[in-house]
């Protein structure tokens, strides 16, 4: 369900969504025509092949927000120049900037991705507005302004996990997608853009003189990346 958008109660919430979802696919299916054992052969044989996981994270201002949008466009730009390597997961970033504001789109190397951007901005977009009258209903356009300005100082990520990220996770079938396995997608295919906290050289004694050169002239914010090998 691409594009389906509404205030969340936490993943837990996950596992009734699943349940929305499949009653609505079996409706789909009788209304083409299929029988309840087709019906059941096909939600038996159903895989997941893409997952959109969303959700926003709040700032203290606009400028705040603009900052973090900036800081998570520069890693991505990092990663896009090291893309060659076979360690690097991200295959493009395409940073666009115009006068509705910013956003950036990540290709992954596995067909995933992510995208950030604000939603007030996309809502303010000319193309995205005239859109937007066909699809908003009547009943949500009046709260639209009292929304708009909570989504100002928020950012919206979307990470889209491509089938394999979703087998790591254990997720081979829809009634696999519970709490659990979805934080794992999100938190594997996080840190594999390069958000992770964890500590990746835990003794620097294991490095070479070059690579601890390195890492002190990246740790003083110098951009090493021309230095490194191909």
């Amino acid at each position: 369900l691409i594009g389906h958008n509404r205030f969340h109660a936490g993943l837990e919430a996950i596992r009734l969504e699943i349940k929305c979802v499949e009653l609505l696919v079996r409706i789909l299916l009788v209304s083409i025509g299929m029988t309840p054992a087709e019906v059941r052969h096909y939600m038996k044989m159903a895989r997941p092949l893409l997952l959109e996981l969303t959700w926003h994270n709040q700032t203290a201002s606009v400028a705040a927000r603009k900052s973090a949008q900036r800081r998570t466009q520069d890693l991505m730009r990092a990663k896009r120049d090291l893309s060659s390597r076979h360690d690097v997961e991200l295959d493009d970033a395409e940073i666009k900037d115009s006068k509705s504001g910013t956003s950036l789109k990540v290709t992954l190397k596995n067909g995933g991705g992510y995208r950030q951007y604000n939603k007030a901005e996309q809502m303010r977009s000319r193309r995205k507005r005239a859109r937007a009258e066909n699809f908003v209903s009547d009943v949500v356009r009046p709260k639209l302004a009292a929304v708009t300005p909570e989504l100002e100082v928020q950012t919206r990520n979307e990470l889209l996990a491509a089938e394999h990220n979703l087998r790591e996770a254990g997720i081979t079938h829809p009634s696999h997608i519970n709490a659990k396995t979805v934080a794992s997608v999100i938190e594997s295919m996080w840190n594999s853009l390069g958000f992770d906290e964890a500590i990746r050289v835990p003794d620097e004694s294991m490095l070479t003189d070059s690579a601890k050169d390195t890492l002190r002239r990246f740790t003083a914010g110098e951009d090493v990346t021309a230095t490194l090998p191909a």
